[in-house]
């Protein structure tokens, strides 16, 4: 039973170490980049539609889902860049990926 637990330990100290090197390496030098045009774009989106809640569908005028808008209004009430806010979202839509494919994976 002692080994169970500690390859239990070991794997999640394991996860837990992956998890800190990949919010280090998303994380540092976050606003470093210049914006791009489709990132401008979705954060327009996402401060149009935080204003206004008939604005809310914004994103489908350009065939675009509004899933990445609708979490990004909830970042801007939180933090006051909005370069920041939409770069977060995108950083944490990128380690739930990477968890569903580690669990897909494995």
């Amino acid at each position: 039973m002692a080994i169970f637990r500690r390859g239990w330990a070991s794997l999640l100290l394991l996860v837990a170490g992956l998890a800190v090197l990949f919010f280090v390496t998303r994380l540092t030098n976050l606003t470093k980049l210049p914006i791009f045009t489709d990132e401008a774009i979705y954060i327009r989106w996402s401060q149009i539609g935080s204003r206004d809640p008939n604005w809310r569908f914004i994103s489908l005028v350009d065939g675009k889902q509004p899933l990445f808008t609708w979490i990004m209004m909830v970042f801007l009430r939180f933090i006051r860049d909005p370069l920041v806010a939409g770069r977060l979202v995108s950083v944490l839509a990128g380690f739930f990926t990477t968890l569903y494919g580690a669990c897909v994976w494995t």
